[in-house]
Parts: structure tokens; sequence; C-alpha cells
């Protein structure tokens, strides 16, 4: 039976002046090794929900609410506890360098945790060559381009070992063939240290390989299945501002036209696929 490695239960938050709640009343459960991906418009509350689940904001006082991670209670007494489980990759990268080259970098984390040097050094080096950026050990962040820059972010990551990794629109800034790199990458990464991914983005096309997305519309929970699922319902997406990925809409269209297209075709490569096989039997 799958672990369950993250429970919400009831969460609200405001901001300080705020004339609203950022996020209301939200519950979910993320199964261990699972990839979820948080998708809503500017605003519906996706990054507050990120930093309430690694501590770095506070939830709105509620007996009922919980934050529960890796089967601790989200409290001052497990804190840290909980952040040494959880690793997060900011949209921008430079916010997150404070050595004066990449391996300093990559080791601040394991400082801050009183990492023994032998161990550091080899956690550094294995998470550089992770990520592809060992021969850069030496550069200065502010040299590198936007997407080593963020691949130096995830080396952070990485080297601190986290259970946890949350991506908070981390490739927003990166060109399309950078973004599918560092999916990839943490993909693999996922699959060879069963990491649990939360991926936060704006980008529809990135959640076709989730096994699940939270839907987020003005602070409220709207949906959560797999992608088949939410891409199914067009009243839900619609009302939440969002579009279809391309595949969904290729679908759509070949629907109207009479051909209808199995829900378990959900990438372009099995469309591809499909359409192919369908053609060889005319």
């Amino acid at each position: 039976m799958t672990k369950q490695i993250i429970e919400v239960e009831n969460l609200s938050y405001k901001y300080k002046d705020a004339t609203d709640l950022a996020l209301k009343n939200i519950s979910f459960k993320v199964q261990e090794n699972q990839w979820l991906s948080i998708i809503g418009h500017n605003g519906s509350g996706k990054s507050t929900l990120s930093r309430l689940l690694n501590g770095l904001l506070v939830p709105e006082e509620n007996p009922d609410t919980k934050i529960v991670i890796d089967g601790l209670e989200l409290n001052s007494e497990n804190l840290w506890k909980i952040r040494d489980k959880i690793g997060i990759v900011f949209q921008n990268p430079d916010n997150q360098f404070v050595g004066t080259n990449v391996q300093d970098d990559v080791a601040f984390g394991l400082e801050n945790r009183n990492v023994p040097r032998s161990e550091m050094i080899k956690r550094v080096d294995a998470a550089l060559s992770a990520v592809g950026m060992q021969s850069y050990k030496n550069a200065e962040p502010q040299m590198l381009s936007g997407g080593q820059k963020q691949r130096v972010a995830i080396a952070g990551i990485i080297a601190i070992e986290p259970k946890i990794i949350i991506l908070d629109e981390s490739t927003s800034m990166l060109d399309p063939e950078g973004r599918n790199s560092i999916l990839k990458l943490i993909r693999k990464l996922q699959q060879q240290k069963g990491m649990t991914v939360i991926s936060i983005t704006h980008n529809i096309e990135e959640t076709l390989h989730s096994d699940d997305i939270l839907v987020l519309d003005s602070g409220k929970k709207v949906a959560q299945g797999k992608p088949e699922k939410i891409f199914s319902n067009m009243e839900m997406i619609k009302k939440a501002g969002l579009g279809l990925p391309f595949i969904y809409e290729l679908k759509q269209e070949l629907s109207k036209n009479g051909v209808e297209i199995p829900s378990d075709v959900s990438t372009e490569e099995k469309m591809v696929e499909y359409l192919c096989q369908l053609n060889s039997k005319m």
C-alpha cells in the first residue's frame, strides 16, 4: 500500500492588511513518490500553499487545521525536522545563491545541517554530477546562464536529500529547451531517489506527466485528480480561467469530426501512435 506523505486539512491563510483570504479551507493528500502538479491562474494561492507546507508562512488559527508531513504534524516542535524533509526550488535561482562559487553554494544547506566535511564533499560532487554541473563547481553563480543557475539551485536541494521537492514556478524563466531539460532531470531523480515532487506551474503542458493535478481558483480547491479527469472537465477548466494542453484541444477537434480518442491517450507520443494505428486500419 502506498504511503501518504502529505496531508492537509482545513488550511486557510490571510496576508497582513489583505481584505480576503489567500487560501480558503484547503484539504488534500499526496502519496509518497507521487508527482503532483498545482495549477491555477495568478493569485489563486499556489505559491502561498508551498510556503505553508514548509512553515515559511503560518496558517490562520483554526483547531481543525492540520498539516502533516511524512508522519510529523507541522508545529513549532517539528518545524526543523519537516524542513529537512522538504526542498524548494524557487522561480528565480538568483534568490537562492549565497556562495561565492557553485560548490560553496551547493554546500550551504549541508553546512547548516552540520554534515561532516568528508560527507559534504561526497554529496556536493554527487549532486553536481546529477545535474551535469560538476565542471562548473568553481564558477561564480552570476556568470552562469539561466538554465545553469536553475541546475545549481536543484543541486543544492538534492544535496540535502529531501523526501519532498517543491518546484515553485521554477521553470518559468527558462526557454522551452531548458524547461524540458530541467523537468526530465527532476523526473529522473524522482525515480532514482524515490522523491515526492510538487510542481507549482502556470504551464499547462508541464502537467501532462503528473500522477495527480490539484486545481486552485481564488484560494479554493476546485478539483484534484489524474490529468485525464481534470482536463475532461471543460466547465471547471473554463471557470478556473485555465486553458487545455494541446493534446486535449486536439482531442476536442477530432471529436467534432467524429473521431473519438480513448482517455488513456494523454500525450503527443501516444496520440501519434494511436492515429498511425487508426490510419493503418482504414
